[in-house]
């Protein structure tokens, strides 16, 4: 199959002007702005029903279908459409791709919609230090939230607590926005408000290094993709344990990926993807590494949401090994795997 967001774009289209011919009492209540939306909405649909056909993992979408149905519940927005706009999008890839690909995008969607039910939201607790912390930046007070850790840090030095703090107060913030309780701003103020609430700990970071391993790893994330925080807290715990690390950053062209690492003779590379319409980057990315002579020999690490799905999704996309956390990278990089 073709390469996903091209092939996505214009079997989404097509899509979605089938969807506004079988559901014209839906897209004739929108504006000129809503209708834009909600075409974006089936292109990202598609997006998502190719990349799980593309690799074969259903539940791929699976978990996509029952993400939408919460956040459009929480918008008001009624099942009946989704589920409308999926079929308008198995009919899309039929006129594209033939019937074969027709089959395969229809047994996956009617599965992902038979499994899932109207949700019913409870959040996970927070203990009262991350709930103060969340709170402080969903009212913009990005200084108070400095202090606070900045006070948490003073009581016993544990950065790992203060890391797990922000772990937990992330992923709850994700869900507030997949249910519509804050908006797309709010969260990516909290992200870049705690992007720069952990560059103020690196001196704390690098006085509790450990022993060097001597041990080189560089990290960065999938082509297009923007979520970088988790890879970077991860290189982060890693230095304190003493590895050499280099992160490179969110959206990292493979090429110049390649160079640096071999430039630094690494020992590992970590990669990073959240969204799994990413997922067919990430695996053109370890591809290239592994085709490259420099770098063919350098154990790939991945990590991130879609691997939490199907912990046999990363040998499906050629790396060497799938870690969930820092310590997971440090046990395979002792040999422990």
């Amino acid at each position: 199959m073709a390469v996903i967001p091209q092939v996505a774009d214009s079997i989404g289209r097509k899509a979605f002007d089938l969807f506004s011919s079988d559901y014209p009492e839906f897209v004739q209540r929108l504006n000129a702005d809503g209708l834009e939306k909600c075409r974006q909405d089936v292109v990202y649909h598609t997006a998502y029903l190719l990349q799980a056909i593309s690799l074969d993992r259903p539940i791929i979408f699976d978990d996509y279908v029952r993400w939408v149905l919460e956040l459009f519940a929480a918008l008001g927005i009624s099942r009946e459409s989704f589920v409308t706009s999926l079929h308008a999008i198995v009919t899309a890839i039929e006129d594209e791709c033939g019937p074969q690909s027709a089959q395969q995008a229809k047994r996956i969607v009617n599965e992902a919609v038979q499994k899932t039910t109207p949700p019913q939201w409870s959040m996970p607790s927070l203990q009262p230090e991350e709930k103060q912390y969340m709170d402080f930046l969903l009212q913009g007070q990005r200084m108070e939230a400095l202090h606070l850790v900045q006070e948490l840090l003073a009581k016993d030095g544990d950065i790992r607590r203060i890391y797990t703090l922000f772990r937990n107060v992330l992923y709850q913030v994700g869900l507030l926005w997949q249910i519509g309780k804050i908006n797309v701003a709010q969260e990516h103020y909290i992200t870049a408000a705690t992007q720069q609430v952990i560059s103020h700990l690196y001196p704390h970071i690098f006085s509790q290094k450990s022993a060097l391993s001597g041990k080189v790893v560089v990290g960065a994330c999938a082509t297009d993709e923007l979520h970088e925080i988790g890879i970077r807290m991860v290189c982060d715990l890693l230095e304190m344990d003493g590895f050499d690390t280099h992160y490179l950053g969110a959206n990292t062209p493979v090429r110049s990926l390649i160079d640096y690492a071999a430039g630094q003779a690494a020992d590992a590379i970590l990669l990073s993807v959240t969204l799994s319409v990413h997922l067919n980057n990430l695996q053109a990315m370890i591809t290239s590494i592994k085709e490259d002579p420099r770098t063919k020999a350098v154990p790939v690490i991945v990590g991130g949401r879609p691997f939490y799905l199907d912990n046999n999704l990363y040998r499906a996309i050629g790396a060497d090994y799938f870690a969930a956390d820092a310590e997971a990278v440090s046990r395979i990089l002792a040999g422990g795997n």
